[in-house]
């Protein structure tokens, strides 16, 4: 599903979605599936997650400076992106802290000394692309959502905020950057927080589907959210959906 900042863009655009999206990718989409130094892992992947689908719906572009929600540290999509967007653009890794990051890690090094290993941190793995040559247009943001009722804050305004099965956990209790205390996430303020980074005219993109009339009530198990309860969720923080 994919939201825009302002009305007069959604007007435009949805009558037009159906009949472009469909057709060939761009050829910066292309260039970017077709890497020759995109991992196999990434690769084992494609048939599933359809890239150069999802990626042209996604309406990034060369230039453009984007966020890839990133509560898992995993970098299919960044890696993706961050070929698009080439070295005029930016992607920003966003990664939750379940608490402030100074708390996480006095917490590992606990750990640590009481022999006990902590389980990978999202934000290791995600920062691990920084030190790429081939993603120096990629910086990593790891910080809480729950702060000040609902956080996400970039450096800049962006043009396209994007999350891939990741939206749902924010409804689980003590989600991964949620709030302490076994409670229950503010969902709807991380949204309008997010409309807030975006640039007018710019584009929030959730990839995440479970069955018909299941709302919120399978993200525990199955990971996955009515599109329906997130559209109605996403469009109550300001947005107009688009596509």
């Amino acid at each position: 599903m994919r939201f825009t900042h302002a009305t007069c863009v959604a007007a435009l655009l949805c009558a037009a979605v159906s009949a472009t999206y469909a057709a060939s990718a761009p050829s910066y989409v292309d260039m970017a599936v077709n890497a020759p130094g995109r991992i196999p892992d990434d690769r084992k992947m494609d048939g599933d997650r359809k890239p150069a689908d999802t990626a042209t719906f996604s309406m990034v572009k060369p230039g453009a400076k984007i966020a890839v929600y990133e509560p898992n540290g995993e970098l299919y999509y960044t890696r993706i992106f961050s070929k698009i967007v080439g070295p005029k653009g930016k992607v920003y890794v966003f990664v939750p802290a379940p608490g402030y990051p100074a708390q996480v890690r006095g917490a590992e090094q606990d750990m640590i000394k009481k022999g006990t290993m902590p389980p990978p941190n999202p934000v290791d793995v995600a920062n691990a692309i920084m030190n790429a040559k081939d993603y120096a247009n990629v910086r990593v943001i790891w910080e809480q959502l729950y702060a000040f009722g609902g956080e996400f804050g970039l450096p800049e305004q962006l043009d396209v905020i994007w999350s891939a099965r990741g939206y749902n956990d924010l409804h689980n209790k003590g989600p991964l950057g949620g709030p302490p205390g076994n409670k229950v996430l503010d969902v709807v303020a991380v949204d309008k927080a997010i409309f807030a980074t975006l640039k007018p005219g710019g584009y929030f993109v959730v990839a995440d589907a479970a069955a018909k009339g299941s709302g919120f009530g399978m993200t525990e198990n199955l990971h996955r959210a009515d599109p329906d309860s997130v559209k109605t969720e996403i469009q109550s923080a300001g947005f107009t959906f688009d596509a």
